[in-house]
């Protein structure tokens, strides 16, 4: 966004709150912003005025992916659990949305149960996600003797029909 004129000085506010270092004459929101309201106020001499706000939308697809695990210790025999969240941050519906999560050595796997679409190791197909939708799969395992690292690591990844906007 941009003022025009000549004015002394310019400060932009995000929602707001004054956004720091934002004190140029034009204001380029952050690519995680996907919804926001922003204005400016210009100061004049002694005078500071406020301009109208603007609602700034992102439409682009963000899918925000979470893992959690119940301990963070285990023995090997114990049942560790595993749960994953989807939830989608953009504006409009993302499509064909499947999460990846193959479990790595030192595990094997029990089970999975998703609140939404399908699930087939390594494969969760949630298909489409609406704004501000949240779905979790829980992922339960077994620790086994074939654990040669002290700690696991478990990744998952996400593909879908739009580019997401950022890896979060």
């Amino acid at each position: 966004q941009e003022v025009t004129g000549t004015f002394d000085g310019y400060q932009w506010y995000m929602d707001g709150v004054a956004i720091p270092g934002a004190i140029l004459s034009s204001y380029m929101p952050p690519s995680y912003v996907t919804f926001a309201e922003l204005y400016v106020e210009v100061t004049l001499g002694t005078c500071t005025f406020p301009s109208d706000p603007i609602t700034v939308y992102d439409c682009s697809s963000d899918i925000v992916l979470t893992k959690t695990a119940d301990a963070t210790t285990y023995d090997i025999g114990d049942t560790v659990s595993y749960t994953i969240t989807a939830e989608s941050k953009g504006v409009d519906p993302v499509t064909n949305l499947v999460i990846t999560d193959v479990l790595p050595n030192g595990l094997t796997l029990v089970s999975g149960t998703p609140s939404a679409g399908s699930w087939s190791s390594p494969n969760w197909t949630i298909g489409t996600i609406n704004s501000g939708e949240k779905h979790t799969l829980t992922i339960t395992a077994t620790v086994n003797n074939d654990i040669r690292e002290h700690y696991l690591i478990n990744t998952i990844t996400n593909t879908q029909d739009q580019v997401d906007s950022n890896n979060t």
